[in-house]
């Protein structure tokens, strides 16, 4: 719970991006100002994951400290340590995760993260967690590395979902890639056929 708080505190920043770029993306993208929205989803990731950074390197750093000031009982210190030294590593995805799915969510993509969250929170999640604690003998520091694990793969495959959302065709070699291998919707041939009629009359 300790261990949590803390962790908790160095988090805190990420709900107020993950609502500012929000704002700014789906205010841009709606006014057609891509360019704009890309740039602001960038900007305010960059800040996200500069924080989390600082703040990771201050728990692993001073994990040892928190850990004395919070607790005289050694067998609870020595797992706080363990705790705020594996979650450190795992802050910086966490704000990719939190900042990139509010820009996501911005541009009405919001199915794709969702799966994605819940695919390797409680598949992959649970079962590294069995491995590593049960199975390998890791105990409570097994779980913990599971769960960073975890989190650091939804940071990175929220990334990818977003560098890939046709969204960003002109600003994402990815999505530009994705973009002219896939079929046209009937929307987009309508409208196609709809500039040529125009055309030649």
């Amino acid at each position: 719970t300790i261990g949590q708080r803390l962790e908790a505190f160095a988090l805190l920043p990420l709900s107020a991006m993950s609502m500012a770029v929000m704002v700014a993306v789906g205010q841009n993208v709606g006014s057609g100002r891509l360019e704009r929205a890309w740039k602001a989803a960038w900007g305010v990731t960059a800040l996200g994951v500069g924080l989390l950074f600082a703040a990771a390197i201050a728990l692993f750093c001073l994990a040892d400290t928190l850990a004395r000031g919070a607790t005289t009982d050694e067998a609870t210190r020595t797992a706080l340590v363990s705790y705020l030294q594996i979650a450190a590593f795992a802050l910086p995805f966490a704000a990719l995760e939190a900042v990139l799915s509010g820009a996501l969510q911005a541009i009405n993509d919001c199915r794709v993260p969702m799966l994605i969250s819940l695919f390797f929170n409680w598949v992959v999640g649970l079962s590294l967690a069995y491995i590593f604690a049960v199975s390998l003998g890791h105990g409570s520091s097994g779980a913990w590395l599971a769960a960073a694990i975890s989190t650091t793969i939804i940071g990175i495959a929220i990334t990818l979902r977003f560098l890939t959302n046709s969204e960003w065709r002109g600003f994402s070699s990815l999505a530009g890639r994705l973009a002219k291998h896939a079929k046209p919707s009937p929307s987009q041939m309508e409208v196609a056929g709809l500039s040529q009629i125009s055309d030649i009359s």
